[in-house]
């Protein structure tokens, strides 16, 4: 089977999923990707380095670049003629949307991957654009249940036309004299070793619940300037600052991009990740995080529980709940035995990582390609 995969977005973790599934998929396949791509290479596939939108900081320039890149991969489509197009993420509707219908008209057999059902933030004006372009591919892969649910009550989507599909664990590829000079610094300045360390990483964001660990943590006496506990809040943004955190002297504010080592470091002197969210399908912080049997606090929302469901490695909390956020991280503060009873739950950890085993992952993806490509050839008799 030929296989055209497109991936606009693959750097830091989107390129380690996508080397993690493609490795693990029994096709041809020409891989189109970012200038940035910086995971391994895959054995055997044909790289097609042509998104470069990353590169520009004014939008028109990314917009512009971003077009030429799609007109580079039609050109590729058409070259190649490939039994299946598996798209991960679009960026531009109105450019994506004319490209879809045209690998429809050449290819015929196109699967998209849903990481969120509409972008993050979006609001509903976005929905009649993603119903548009769900309705015309062939088959759409999503990571959790809920998702599936959700397409099909939301967006009248037939059930059999979407694949449940595991999102698997992330493991980056990282310098590692650089993580351990990281890790160092954080030792020294912060005495990472001999405190509880809570660590908040990603772009800070509403639908994040960024604003929710800021009240929790103004609202606690307790976890102020507790000097047992490290708050390390790693990401862009504007609802936590430095400046906001000044009379705070357990919390480590970095309000900048992370590169893949500093979050590689954060990680490793972690002993409990925040996922307050408010909505999501699938966190790639949360798959790293369990990669490295780091347990875990987080909302009952998409796909977050479904670890915890599966063995007891983290807590869950209610989405929107200042109060239990508060309570637990007080408890969690004054009790290190348990964060220490999640750490050894070597069973539990073992069960989780079975279920998002990349073999697996691979598998599953390959059974939708195969369906869709002998459903797109039954299709093409019929009308012959």
């Amino acid at each position: 089977m030929k296989l055209l995969y497109i991936d606009p977005q693959s750097a830091y973790n989107l390129a380690q999923y996508d080397y993690s599934l493609l490795s693990n998929v029994d096709a041809e396949i020409t891989y189109c990707c970012s200038v940035r791509y910086d995971a391994k290479e895959i054995a055997n596939a044909n790289y097609k380095y042509v998104f470069s939108y990353v590169k520009y900081k004014w939008r028109v320039l990314k917009a512009f670049s971003y077009a030429l890149s799609i007109l580079k991969v039609i050109a590729i489509v058409r070259k190649t003629c490939p039994d299946v197009i598996h798209i991960q993420w679009w960026r531009l509707w109105l450019v994506d949307y004319m490209a879809l219908c045209f690998y429809k008209k050449y290819c015929g057999c196109v699967v998209f991957t849903v990481h969120n059902v509409m972008p993050h933030d979006s609001g509903t004006h976005y929905k009649k654009k993603c119903f548009a372009y769900y309705n015309r591919v062939d088959k759409l892969i999503v990571h959790v249940n809920q998702t599936k649910e959700q397409l099909v009550n939301d967006f009248f989507l037939p059930a059999e036309k979407i694949f449940v599909v595991p999102h698997g664990l992330l493991n980056n590829n990282v310098d590692d004299s650089e993580v351990n000079k990281y890790v160092a610094e954080l030792e020294n300045k912060w005495n990472v070793k001999n405190k509880i360390v809570f660590s908040f990483l990603g772009y800070q964001s509403y639908y994040k619940g960024t604003d929710i660990l800021k009240v929790a943590l103004e609202k606690s006496e307790l976890l102020q300037n507790n000097p047992h506990v490290l708050f390390i809040i790693a990401g862009k943004g504007d609802i936590i600052t430095p400046e906001m955190v000044h009379g705070y002297d357990n919390v480590l504010v970095i309000n900048n991009f992370i590169p893949s080592e500093q979050l590689e470091a954060i990680m490793r002197v972690t002993d409990v990740q925040l996922l307050p969210y408010r909505a999501i399908s699938q966190s790639g912080v949360l798959l790293s995080t369990i990669d490295k049997e780091i347990p875990y606090v987080s909302t009952d929302v998409g796909g977050l529980s479904e670890p915890v469901n599966i063995a007891p490695i983290g807590w869950l909390i209610s989405p929107d709940s200042i109060d239990e956020l508060l309570s637990l991280l007080e408890l969690l503060s004054l009790h290190p035995e348990e964060i220490q009873c999640k750490k050894n739950n070597h069973d539990g950890w073992e069960a989780v990582r079975k279920y998002y085993d990349w073999k697996e992952i691979g598998r599953k993806t390959m059974d939708c390609y195969r369906t869709v490509f002998l459903e797109c050839k039954r299709s093409v008799k019929a009308v012959l």
